[in-house]
């Protein structure tokens, strides 16, 4: 049977182990909010790029400009642009930064859940002590 002092070494553990997981968790979420502005700003970047090029295309003399129809149009805008977006460096850097925020995203969510885990545990083990100091007192 476990005594006291077993159940308070066990809460000294995990008031460790929070701590771990906070700085962890503070570190994941500084993390994320810069990826987020990496994203924002690569997005800013794209956009006004790809603004540019759309541009140049409506005003060309391709099939974007000149097809017969707007369907013919459109259907040439989309493949010029998968064309461009395939060696295009901004493209590039948003997709990564959009990976690297999700990634980010799922780590702090990670994170909180194994905050919520430990704090239940402490808790629990806390509830535990009050109970058998009761007892013992």
């Amino acid at each position: 049977m476990n005594t006291i002092n077993d159940f308070i070494r066990e809460a000294q553990g995990y008031l460790f182990q929070l701590d771990d997981v906070s700085n962890t968790l503070t570190e994941a979420i500084q993390d994320r909010a810069a990826w987020t502005q990496n994203a924002r700003l690569a997005q800013d970047n794209y956009e006004s790029m790809e603004a540019g090029f759309i541009f140049d295309l409506m005003t060309g003399d391709g099939m974007v400009a000149t097809g017969k129809n707007a369907e013919q149009r459109s259907a040439a805008k989309e493949a010029e642009l998968a064309k461009w977006r395939r060696f295009n460096h901004e493209w590039m850097a948003l997709q990564g930064a959009k990976e690297k925020q999700a990634d980010s995203q799922a780590l702090v969510e990670q994170l909180e859940k194994r905050f919520a885990a430990v704090r239940i545990q402490a808790e629990l083990v806390g509830s535990i002590i009050k109970a058998l100091s009761g007892q013992v007192v």
